[in-house]
């Protein structure tokens, strides 16, 4: 005979986190970053934006729109034909 076993009150259920996925391709600067600032006063906190991009200029307005933002860079990955994907998180904050 199988039995049930009961989850202790302390144990919950894993939290899902919202990502919003943006694809700012063929924007020309400095459309990316507004873009970017736009879509991310829409996030709660805890919640994560993935962008991918391919403007020249983009990684450098990101890099400076974060260091004036409550969202951290968690992943910055290059792609092929200078495309890059960054993954934000907005602070819990």
């Amino acid at each position: 005979m199988m039995g049930l076993t009961k989850m202790a009150a302390t144990e919950k259920e894993p939290k899902t986190i919202r990502t919003i996925c943006l694809d700012l391709r063929g924007l020309p600067n400095p459309e990316p970053v507004l873009e970017l600032a736009e879509e991310a006063e829409k996030l709660a906190p805890g919640e994560m934006l993935e962008v991918i991009a391919d403007d020249p200029c983009a990684q450098t307005d990101f890099l400076h729109w974060l260091a004036g933002s409550d969202f951290e860079l968690i992943n910055l990955r290059y792609l092929p034909d200078k495309e890059n994907k960054y993954l934000l998180r907005r602070s819990q904050e």
